[in-house]
C-alpha cells in the first residue's frame, strides 16, 4: 500500500472546506471555511500552548479563552460567502479574529471538523 494516500500532513496545512451550520437548526449555510488541520504545525504548535495555559492553575479564566481562541484563528485560512454589519469577511486577521470573538458557537463544529483526519485525507486522484 502507498503510504501517502494516508498522509494528512499536506491537506492539514493547505486547508480542507468546512460547511458553516446554523447553531440552533443545524441547517447548512451559504458561509464556507477553509480550515487547515490538527495536524498543520502551527495548529500543533497552537494546541500546545493551549495544553500548557489549561493546565497551569494560575492562568485566568480569560487567558484561557484567548488560547482556545487562537487555536481556532490559527485554523481558519479563509472565510467565504460571509459579510458582518454589511462587510464581507475575508481571510484578514482581523476579520478572522471578529469572526471568532463573535460567533464562539462555531468553535465546537471547527473543532469537530479539524479533528476529522477524514477531511483532510488526500484526494484518491492527488496520486
Amino acid at each position: 500500500m502507498d503510504l501517502s494516500q494516508l498522509d494528512t500532513t499536506i491537506k492539514a496545512s493547505d486547508g480542507a472546506e468546512m460547511v458553516l451550520r446554523h447553531p440552533i437548526s443545524n441547517e447548512p449555510t451559504d458561509v464556507r471555511l477553509i480550515l487547515k488541520g490538527s495536524e498543520a504545525m502551527d495548529v500543533k504548535a497552537a494546541f500546545s500552548r493551549f495544553r500548557r495555559i489549561m493546565d497551569d492553575t494560575k492562568k485566568s479564566d480569560a487567558e484561557k479563552e484567548r488560547a482556545a481562541n487562537n487555536v481556532i484563528i490559527k485554523c481558519i485560512i479563509n472565510i467565504k460567502n460571509a459579510s458582518y454589519a454589511g462587510k464581507p469577511l475575508t481571510n484578514s486577521l482581523a476579520d478572522i479574529e471578529l469572526f471568532v470573538a463573535k460567533f464562539s458557537w462555531a468553535s465546537d463544529q471547527i473543532f469537530a471538523f479539524i479533528g476529522d483526519l477524514e477531511n483532510f485525507l488526500p484526494d484518491s486522484n492527488d496520486n
